[in-house]
């Protein structure tokens, strides 16, 4: 087996529980209601606002890893028909990212009341895109590993 694939196996395990920690951060506190005053709402804006910031922090590390770090390429290097799985993975970096930096926005910007469940919902949405991704992620990886131990044959 390529002790590369290995020790970036064990690094994406690494980043993704601590992606999957911030990312429980986020969602517990997404589904915790803020109370009514303002002040509790804009308190709890504030949170998830930096709760965001932190995930996406994270996220921007992770995925430069993967897009720079050798693992993508490594990747298809050792299972080339996997390159339209990880083009999709890439594709799904810009766009989690994105709606990321949109709902951290949104948080900034202190949305109304009327808002705050859209904000809400969106945010869970964004954490099961991320969920979905990291997963797929894990399989390729999986999938990748066992192609190069050849025991899928």
């Amino acid at each position: 087996m390529s002790t590369l694939i290995k020790s970036i196996a064990e690094q994406l395990q690494q980043e993704h529980q601590m992606i999957g920690a911030a990312a429980k951060e986020l969602k517990d506190l997404v589904e915790r209601r803020p109370a009514s005053p303002h002040e509790e709402q804009s308190s709890w804006l504030n949170s998830v606002r930096d709760s965001l910031l932190s995930l996406g922090s994270h996220l921007k590390t992770h995925f430069a890893f993967e897009e720079f770090g050798g693992f993508m390429e490594e990747v298809v290097g050792v299972s080339p028909n996997a390159s339209p799985q990880v083009e999709r993975l890439k594709q799904d970096h810009q766009t989690i990212l994105a709606e990321s930096e949109r709902l951290c926005r949104m948080a900034r910007a202190g949305s109304p009341s009327s808002e705050i469940l859209q904000l809400r919902k969106k945010i869970l949405h964004l954490l099961e895109l991320l969920n979905r991704h990291e997963h797929a992620e894990n399989e390729l990886v999986q999938r990748v590993l066992m192609d190069d131990l050849g025991t899928t044959d």
